[in-house]
């Protein structure tokens, strides 16, 4: 891999991972703190782009991937066990529709590429054809942002008068 693609790379996982630890968070009802969440995205992806370059089998970094988001969750963001669980399943189940939707409807028949094809992309035009689901994450992610913060906001606690 040359630099420029592995910086683009880096990027837009980094902005993956920011938006679906987010997005789990409203999974269990959490507003999780923009600035824990950022470096915990940088670093995650720095770590699977290294886990990638080892001569491992195909799919070990993703379970590696889910393993990291349980551990941050639970001891970075404070949820139980059970809610990282659940935060990471549910934005795992999130990210493979989208990525499926992709390959299928853009990819697929959009621009005539096949399965066979689509596993060959490793470059930068890859990123380019996978833009679609990164924007849905970044819609998702800002809109769940500003409803939570807009909840909060209306439920604060009432002070007692007596």
């Amino acid at each position: 891999m040359n630099v420029y693609f592995t910086l683009l790379l880096l990027l837009r996982h980094s902005i993956e991972i920011f938006c679906l630890l987010t997005i789990g968070g409203f999974t269990t009802y959490k507003l999780l703190p923009s600035k824990k969440v950022l470096p915990v995205s940088i670093a995650h992806s720095i770590v699977i782009l290294l886990i990638r370059m080892l001569p491992i089998k195909f799919g070990i970094h993703t379970l590696i991937s889910l393993t990291l988001m349980i551990i941050y969750y639970h001891t970075i963001f404070g949820l139980s066990i059970n809610q990282a669980a659940i935060a990471t399943f549910s934005t795992t189940v999130l990210l493979v529709i989208l990525e499926w939707g992709n390959s299928y409807f853009y990819l697929n028949k959009l621009h005539g590429l096949s399965l066979a094809e689509m596993g060959k992309l490793s470059n930068p035009e890859m990123l380019k054809l996978s833009l679609p689901p990164l924007i849905i994450l970044i819609l998702l992610a800002i809109v769940g942002r500003s409803l939570g913060l807009k909840k909060l906001k209306n439920h604060r606690p009432k002070s007692r008068v007596q």
